[in-house]
């Protein structure tokens, strides 16, 4: 049965354990480790559709999709006058969008977007050209224009209005499709090679859109516009370190220098490009951003995050952050530990004196568990496998200490590994070597084989632990053979093998077999079991054998030299089921008291002990009951007898009080009296005057 009130208290600890755990992974301790996971799963499957195509490494899907849909365009900026700085600058990127509209012919099904990944601040120097060339562009060739939008420093509260005011809010409001975009990219969670952005930044309370999401919402009209009342974090994967020639290919300039290659310069090769149905970046790779210890060119990370958008985000496994989800995992998992422990350890004999085994077992079955379980759920989320396998450590090490318990009172099965237990004092070890050892280790059983004896020198290792040796092996003993000698009761180690041995003898999970060296060695408590005296046996050890045939073929049962339990009288909490049957000191007493002595006799008289005992129980609580009512009922008499003293003391002063008054009023009527008398006589006497 189990103690509830003991599973209770592991139950505590391993909540206690768990908190333990979750506060140092929130700690940042166990962090490495759900981001190692990550690390390696977080690229979704839709990926690997493409590696047949390109290529085995899943970041070159991306960029396969920017060489085949994106073209980079520089304005190298090297000789540009810095008094003139913007001034050229803005007039080449008049130039540009000139350049592309005469490449846009009229009506083209699939125009090209245009995407100026370059900020406009407020001085007018320069803007009227762009404006005329974003009109033409807009207008007559339908295509679309959208230009980077500058956000604030981190930690700058500069107001909106304040801020915009710093910038070409006309080319905003009038020209540019989407008019305030922003584009920037953040750091994930320190991933290698993936980065975030957001469906909106704020400046004060104003939500400025992102750049790449807007440019892929009017791509497909059909799609779901941007709510700017509540924000998305989008997940961005990224090749770290970042490779130049991704893009080389797709990588033009704008310039009239001759400097520059005929194979990168784009007014030279504008004849052979074909803009149609792509989307063209505008910006220098000089402008670059920082995700974790690598610097990557703004326009490859802007058109990455497009990509990502046109293919609906799905690039990138998000990890699983439902609080709900994660403690039903941790729960779970724990729970499954717990029953893979509970099922080895009933089915699996040979290991239930191995509970670490069991544990170590369980724990990895629970590894292998979570990760089939994670690798199931691989193509909707990454798991976060650190708390769940905390959980499983604690809840298999928990089991593991719950069930030594059952070591120690030695009421597990065992796995029947040895046959035989032999326990002696080692100041008898050379007449049991002799005279019980030797003979049973040549001893071979019905089937052939040889005794497996449990004997400590030759069982017990050098550096194991003794006692814990010991008792695994009872545990796992068909039959305990104690030797019982003088020195035999003065050894604490063999008192420790006679208790456990007794227990599981008792509860009819092992046979024994007394050897005693003489009777008057014997105990008390076990002179009514059968025992071998030696000294009166000198053919003991065929006795014993047999014994241990009989033991072979029907284990666990009545037949033996102890054919009836020993029932060491102490606590325990399992019922006592039979009554060991007396061995008298002489064989020839030994077998009548065996002929006169039945065991259903033997349990009727166990049973009628018992049923008395409980009664006189039960009449000495009746008596303790009955004498605290006495000793209650006198207390109540005597608290009355008080009350009444008190009440009588008090009336015997009260009738002091009325004879004292009516005294008083008596001695006045008398003085009144004479009073009255003097004055009467006075008057006779002035009257005869």
């Amino acid at each position: 049965m189990i103690n509830f009130r003991r599973l209770s208290k592991y139950l505590l600890a391993y909540l206690l354990l768990l908190i333990i755990s979750a506060a140092i992974t929130v700690g940042g301790v166990l962090r490495p480790v759900d981001l190692f996971i990550y690390n390696k799963f977080y690229l979704n499957s839709q990926l690997e559709k493409y590696n047949d195509q390109f290529s085995e490494d899943k970041f070159d899907v991306i960029n396969n999709e920017i060489n085949d849909k994106i073209i980079f365009i520089d304005i190298p900026t090297k000789n540009f006058p810095k008094n003139t700085y913007v001034k050229n600058l803005r007039s080449h990127i008049a130039d540009l969008l000139v350049t592309i509209d005469s490449m846009v012919y009229t009506n083209m099904s699939e125009p090209p977007v245009v995407i100026l990944d370059i900020t406009f601040r407020s001085d007018s120097v320069g803007l009227d050209p762009i404006m005329d060339a974003v009109n033409n562009l807009i207008g007559d060739k339908r295509v679309k224009v959208y230009a980077a939008y500058e956000l604030p420093q981190e930690h700058d509260n500069t107001k909106f209005d304040a801020h915009d005011a710093g910038q070409a809010g006309l080319l905003y409001d009038y020209y540019f499709n989407g008019n305030r975009l922003n584009t920037a990219i953040n750091n994930y969670q320190n991933v290698n090679g993936l980065a975030n952005y957001k469906s909106f930044e704020l400046i004060d309370t104003v939500a400025i859109e992102s750049l790449p999401i807007r440019v892929v919402n009017d791509y497909f009209p059909d799609r779901e516009k941007t709510d700017l009342t509540n924000q998305v974090i989008y997940p961005l994967p990224l090749k770290l370190p970042y490779d130049p020639v991704v893009i080389e290919d797709n990588y033009y300039f704008f310039t009239s220098d001759s400097t520059i290659t005929e194979t990168q310069n784009f007014l030279k090769l504008k004849s052979n490009i074909d803009l149609s149905n792509k989307f063209v970046i505008v910006g220098t790779p000089d402008d670059q951003v920082s995700i974790g210890n690598y610097l990557i060119p703004g326009p490859y990370v802007v058109a990455s995050a497009l990509v990502d958008q046109l293919n609906g985000s799905k690039f990138v496994r998000p990890s699983y952050n439902n609080r709900l989800v994660q403690v039903s995992f941790v729960l779970l998992f724990a729970l499954f530990v717990c029953l893979i422990f509970s099922f080895i350890y009933k089915y699996v004999k040979n290991l239930q004196t191995l509970p670490y085994v069991i544990a170590i077992i369980s724990f990895l079955i629970g590894v292998i568990f979570l990760g089939f379980i994670g690798y199931v759920l691989l193509e909707y989320t990454v798991i976060r496998p650190a708390l769940p396998t905390l959980s499983m450590l604690w809840a298999a090490v928990l089991s593991w200490h719950f069930t030594k318990k059952f070591l120690v009172t030695g009421i597990m099965e065992g796995g029947d590994i040895y046959d035989v237990f032999i326990s002696y004092s080692h100041g008898d070890s050379a007449w049991v070597k002799k005279n019980l050892y030797g003979p049973l280790a040549n001893f071979t059983k019905p089937d052939g084989k040889s005794l497996n004896i449990f004997f400590d020198e030759n069982s017990i290792g050098i550096g194991e632990l003794f006692t814990t040796k010991y008792m695994r092996s009872i545990v796992d003993s068909k039959m305990f053979i104690p030797v019982i000698s003088k020195e035999y009761y003065h050894k604490n180690h063999c008192i420790n093998e006679m208790d456990l041995a007794v227990k599981r003898h008792v509860e009819k999970l092992m046979d024994m077999c007394i050897v005693a060296l003489d009777y008057k060695y014997v105990p008390e408590e076990f002179t009514n079991i059968n025992f071998v005296d030696v000294s009166q046996q000198e053919n003991f050890m065929s006795k014993l054998k047999d014994e241990i045939i009989k033991e072979d073929k029907n284990k666990l049962k009545a037949g033996s030299i102890n054919d009836e339990e020993n029932t060491q009288e102490e606590e325990t909490s399992m019922d006592i089921d039979e009554q060991p049957i007396q061995e008298p000191k002489n064989e020839a007493i030994a077998k009548e008291s065996k002929a006169e002595i039945n065991p259903g006799a033997v349990k009727e008289k166990v049973k009628k002990e018992n049923s008395s005992k409980k009664k006189k129980k039960k009449e000495k609580l009746k008596l303790k009951k009955k004498k605290e009512k006495e000793n209650k009922a006198s207390k109540e008499k005597l608290k009355l007898k008080k009350k009444k003293k008190k009440e009588n003391g008090k009336g015997k002063k009260n009738r002091k009080k009325r004879k004292d008054k009516r005294k008083n009023k008596k001695k006045e009527k008398l003085k009144n009296k004479k009073s009255k008398k003097r004055v009467k006589r006075k008057k006779k006497k002035k009257n005869k005057k």
